[in-house]
């Protein structure tokens, strides 16, 4: 796998990750406390980034100053979300679910790198 297919594979999927969390605040709280309340699948959800992390580092990790640069920058923020979700559940819930602003601009900025990646692997 090389840095194009894993940006044509992660890109649209942050699209539709970023798309998803706007949805998630105009659905309202009860949406955000219910992915609160879920403790398994927060587990799961660090253990399947975790994976992801190391995957996309394992395959691509280079750091030149040019739009690869995304692609390994995906891996390690995916390495470093997963881990602290498995191991500091509660901190993440509190710092990202609890904060309405945090969740906007995470769905934002996953749109942002989501078409940057697109037009990296497309363009």
């Amino acid at each position: 796998m090389d840095k194009y297919m894993i940006a044509a594979v992660f890109g649209p999927t942050l699209i539709l990750m970023g798309l998803s969390l706007i949805v998630l605040l105009i659905r309202g709280q009860e949406a955000i406390d219910a992915l609160k309340d879920e403790k398994w699948s927060g587990h799961m959800q660090g253990f399947v980034c975790t994976i992801i992390g190391f995957a996309v580092i394992h395959t691509y990790n280079i750091w030149v100053w040019n739009m690869g640069i995304l692609v390994t920058l995906f891996g390690w923020v995916m390495l470093i979300k997963g881990i602290w979700i498995m191991f500091a559940p509660k901190g993440f819930s509190i710092c990202w679910l609890s904060n309405k602003p945090v969740i906007f601009i995470s769905g934002l900025v996953s749109i942002a790198w989501g078409i940057a990646l697109t037009f990296f692997a497309h363009g």
